[in-house]
């Protein structure tokens, strides 16, 4: 059984089994917290959010780079497209994050500073938004 961990409060962090999760870029990182957050997403969407100044056929290929770059450092498929169309987080694995846990608990000592401290995307202005 895997346990993946998230921490968003101070610079966050992806845990696997406790080994940290390192992501080759940010803009894959931002896509793996997006998806955490909203839970599905259209390709569309995505592509807009993060390579908006992009062609759409430069866009749709660094969405997939990203997501092959996502299940290359977890090692498995964490992203599932349940429609072509669509993205979200497979089910098949439970996720927590401090933000549920602080949400569930107000546990004061949870907070480690502020939401994604200092984690910049470049050039995804509907990201920061």
């Amino acid at each position: 059984m895997l346990n993946i961990e998230i921490t968003f409060f101070g610079s966050p962090k992806v845990f696997v089994n406790k080994k940290r999760v390192i992501f080759p870029y940010k803009k894959a990182e931002a896509l793996f917290y997006y998806l955490f957050f909203e839970k599905t997403s259209s390709r569309n969407n995505l592509t807009e959010m993060f390579w908006g100044d992009f062609q759409e056929d430069s866009a749709k290929k660094n969405l997939r780079d990203a997501l092959y770059n996502i299940k290359k450092v977890f090692g498995f498929d964490i992203i599932t497209s349940p429609k072509q169309t669509f993205l979200m987080l497979n089910d098949q694995y439970t996720i927590t994050s401090d933000v549920d846990n602080f949400s569930k608990t107000s546990a004061i000592s949870l907070y480690k500073g502020e939401f994604l401290d200092s984690f910049v995307v470049k050039n995804s202005f509907s990201f920061e938004e």
